[in-house]
């Protein structure tokens, strides 16, 4: 014990370097060469082993360091899936939105049927607008749900969709679906049970949250690009040979194609009618600005339209305005000689949606009735337009007629314009053309049931209020400015 003791405590004193001849050593001899020897030895080992713990003590650092930015990462991982999951449980959120599609939405390659489903989602202004981020993300996720829901239904390889455009409706929007069936025998009813069978099963997925919002029901038509038609037709609607007249009710798609919507700035203000397939005739006060000068910068045209917002449907037809002329002695005050004529930038094509009006005769007698088209607000300071093209029918007065009524109704001489008619409501009131309606046709079936002859009568230009009593709206008369219309369509 005591050897061992010894050696213990000479490794200590040689690894401090405590070894010199103040310890009773001589400084020569074979005990001092046998220390030396061991010293050295000692000394080598013991610089060894500082260099092991300093190697130990720097890859422990490492690895500790590693480790801690390995768990936080994880943490971090593992927090962003927790939120996801709870993001996914929330209806509407970012787990019920779709990928961006590879390419553009193509809204009318190869659609034989359109389809309309209703959406319960919040309706945002921004959405007013289809070029804005939240139309096209609206629009982006509908598509991909609507084709999720066609894809869980059994007759998925016969049906596919692709969304066109979305409109608000009341709280809710609806979404026009366009869809190209491969299965030849499938009928609308056949669609129908398709989107719900589809539907029926998401709600027994993962995907319920996401589809509860989406109406369970789809409306399906189906629908086909109009044919061309010959220049030479006038007034004759080809899709419906005997259209219904019921004052103030929606009319069918090309029941009236020469009626067209007319934009400023891309907003709808006013009507218009086909003249022939590079001019459209309106009302001066339509197009006049605050200037009184034309200016056709910001004029558009569609034809061919029925539903009032300005998305492009199948068939329509979206042409600028070139030039145009309005009456050279327009004046507001009145609404005198309220006649204006828009040239197109590029001939529109007549096919069954698109076509021109019949024109009137110099010497042609003023029919007892007249048709008016239009978008037109259906009440008095209402602050919406129609959803969809309304017609109604009405009794037609003559100049002086008009003029004797006016002035009965109002208690007081009414000098009423040269150059206008008037038209009023078979039972006096209830049925009138009204704001937006302005620059529309005012037209009756000059022909017969058989063969239609649709001519144009006059031009809607003003109105005290819309269908008051005793109070009929006044029109400009087409017969009157015949030969202005003419005339000005060489000089433009």
């Amino acid at each position: 014990m005591h050897n061992l003791a010894f050696d213990n405590r000479t490794e200590l004193e040689v690894c401090s370097d405590s070894t010199s001849p103040e310890q009773g050593n001589p400084s020569g001899g074979a005990v001092a060469q046998k220390t030396s020897v061991r010293t050295f030895i000692s000394r080598l080992g013991c610089r060894r082993l500082l260099a092991a713990c300093l190697v130990i003590a720097l890859i422990a650092g490492v690895i500790a360091v590693s480790v801690y930015f390995g768990m936080k990462r994880n943490g971090e991982e593992r927090n962003g899936e927790e939120s996801n999951v709870r993001e996914s449980h929330k209806e509407g959120t970012v787990s019920c939105l779709a990928s961006p599609p590879a390419g553009a939405l193509d809204y009318s390659k190869d659609a034989n049927f359109g389809a309309y489903v209703v959406l319960h989602w919040p309706w945002s202004s921004d959405m007013n607008n289809s070029d804005s981020q939240v139309y096209k993300e609206s629009i982006m996720k509908a598509d991909h749900w609507v084709k999720k829901i066609f894809q869980a239904s059994s007759q998925s390889s016969c049906i596919k969709s692709v969304a066109q455009h979305i409109v608000r409706l009341g709280g809710n929007i609806i979404l026009l679906v366009n869809l190209n069936v491969t299965c030849q025998s499938m009928t609308e009813g056949d669609i129908q049970n398709a989107y719900e069978e589809g539907y029926s099963r998401l709600l027994t997925t993962q995907d319920k949250s996401c589809v509860s919002n989406i109406n369970p029901k789809t409306s399906v038509r189906r629908i086909a690009g109009p044919s061309p038609i010959s220049r030479t037709i006038c007034g004759q609607s080809q899709l419906y040979p005997a259209p219904r007249i019921v004052g103030g009710q929606q009319v069918h798609r090309g029941q009236y194609p020469w009626v067209v919507m007319l934009l400023r700035d891309g907003y709808f203000y006013c009507g218009g009618t086909i003249w022939d397939y590079d001019h459209i005739l309106t009302a001066a006060h339509c197009v006049d600005g605050s200037t009184g000068e034309l200016n056709t910068s910001e004029l558009e045209v569609i034809a061919g339209k029925r539903e009032f917002d300005v998305g492009g449907y199948l068939g329509e037809q979206r042409v600028r305005v070139a030039a145009g002329r309005i009456h050279v002695n327009y004046s507001k005050e009145g609404a005198v000689n309220d006649i204006a004529i828009l040239k197109l930038s590029q001939s529109l094509e007549p096919t069954q949606l698109v076509m021109k009006v019949c024109h009137p005769t110099a010497d042609a007698t003023l029919p007892e009735q007249g048709i008016v088209a239009g978008w037109g607000k259906t009440k008095q300071n209402s602050q919406s337009y129609s959803d969809l093209q309304l017609d109604v029918q009405l009794t037609l007065l003559d100049h002086n007629t008009c003029a004797k009524v006016l002035s009965f109704s109002l208690n007081r001489p009414d000098n009423l314009p040269i150059g206008t008619m008037c038209a009023i409501g078979n039972q006096l009131k209830d049925k009138d053309s009204c704001q937006g309606d302005s620059g529309g046709p005012l037209f009756w079936n000059l022909g017969t049931a058989a063969h239609e002859r649709h001519t144009i009568i006059g031009v809607v230009s003003n109105g005290i209020g819309c269908a008051n009593l005793g109070l009929p709206g006044v029109y400009a008369s087409v017969q009157f400015y015949l030969k202005w219309i003419e005339d000005t369509i060489k000089a433009i």
